[in-house]
């Protein structure tokens, strides 16, 4: 499975960032799964958690391979040569990135963040409080600002707007805040600085934002062990949770371990045998976007996990919790159908709202292997309408 939608994102597509390119991290994660590693956090899945793993996924990649055989002739004309001697929509950039920064400006002053605690229980409160309810869904408008400053090489503009996004979310003390950047500079420089240009700067922003990253989580992982900052892999090797490993694989220990541990809580979702939940989880963020949690007395359930510390679940978790199997086989499909449409959809205009929407969609495509960010309730589904709200106001006060 991670050869082949490797072969189909790269050879077929032609593109770093098709939805086939990004998922195979998906299969990937299940080719590298070994209980030799932790067979304390990786003990070896049963065959009926393998088999709903396996069926899960080809389910998305048959998704996505429906439509995009409905849009072949497209993509191969299209995907390698996009946006390149086309002009983009006009769009005020810089007015919408204000707004999205004040969701930020407005927590810093509200929250005292210069006397943080950075031990496990004040960095939860910490974020709990650092996003405002309904103002705070507003800061996705810097993404399209960015995105828009690179489309027409606005090189300083972009720098400067990039690096003051990146210092606010490292404010927010949220990981995957700032891989979100990572993966948005490349992004940009993908599909809009092709030139002289686009090597400098990805390197450039690839290594800076790299190095904060390493040193924001060594940062936030200060007092998980004691007061210093101790690896994970020593950690749990002197507490006999994994087996020793030679010394230049061990700094790539956390790594293996975030991309495994999904699958072994997924496994372990399965052979609990949870009674379904009957749509209560993929329908999560519609249900809480609109408040019927008010309506009918709901509140989220949550996934049980193997082991603490990792409580991450492939995307796979709430489909399977919802309708078991035929779940598996069913929501995949459709979610890929709506994947590739916003791909297919992103490829054809020249609007970068509409860019940002896949922007998002993608890298809640990468994270598959992680978590269903889709059934997340902070995106995809609110940013979609922000963005497609701001498309309709735009729209009007156009010429």
């Amino acid at each position: 499975l991670s050869c082949s939608t490797l072969a189909m994102g790269l050879l077929k597509d032609r593109d770093y960032f098709s939805p086939y390119t990004l998922f195979a991290a998906a299969p990937f994660a299940i080719l590298i799964y070994s209980n030799f590693v932790s067979n304390y956090y990786l003990p070896w899945p049963d065959g009926n958690a393998i088999f709903n793993i396996i069926i899960g996924q080809f389910c998305f990649l048959l998704g996505l391979s429906f439509l995009r055989f409905r849009t072949g002739m497209f993509l191969e004309k299209k995907a390698c040569s996009m946006l390149q001697s086309e002009p983009a929509a006009k769009f005020p950039y810089k007015i919408i990135f204000l707004i999205g920064i004040i969701p930020y400006i407005v927590s810093i002053f509200l929250y005292d963040f210069m006397n943080l605690d950075l031990g496990g229980k004040g960095i939860e409160e910490y974020r709990r409080n650092f996003n405002i309810p309904i103002l705070s869904e507003f800061s996705c408008l810097t993404t399209p600002a960015i995105l828009y400053t690179a489309y027409i090489r606005k090189f300083k503009d972009f720098i400067i707007m990039l690096v003051l996004v990146l210092f606010l979310s490292l404010l927010t003390l949220s990981k995957g805040a700032v891989l979100f950047i990572y993966f948005m500079t490349l992004y940009c420089a993908y599909r809009y600085l092709r030139g002289q240009y686009t090597r400098i700067t990805t390197i450039t922003f690839a290594l800076i934002i790299i190095s904060t990253f390493l040193l924001f989580s060594m940062a936030r992982q200060g007092t998980f062990a004691t007061q210093l900052y101790k690896p994970s892999y020593e950690y749990f090797y002197e507490n006999n949770r994994n087996a020793a490993l030679p010394t230049l694989l061990q700094p790539f220990f956390p790594s293996y371990m975030y991309m495994t541990t999904p699958l072994s809580n997924f496994a372990y979702l399965v052979e609990i045998n949870n009674e379904q939940t009957n749509g209560a989880m993929t329908l999560w963020p519609i249900i809480s976007t609109f408040q019927l949690k008010r309506l009918y007395d709901f509140e989220e359930i949550a996934k049980q996990f193997r082991l603490w510390p990792y409580n991450t679940h492939t995307f796979l978790a709430d489909f399977y919790l919802d309708f078991g199997t035929v779940g598996l086989v069913f929501l995949p499909i459709i979610l890929g159908l709506l994947v590739y449409f916003m791909y297919v959809r992103s490829l054809r205009s020249i609007d970068v709202l509409v860019h940002a929407e896949y922007m998002y969609f993608s890298y809640a495509v990468l994270m598959m292997f992680f978590s269903n960010h889709f059934t997340s309730i902070a995106y995809p589904l609110r940013i979609v309408l922000v963005f497609e709200v701001c498309r309709m106001i735009l729209g009007r006060l156009r010429p």
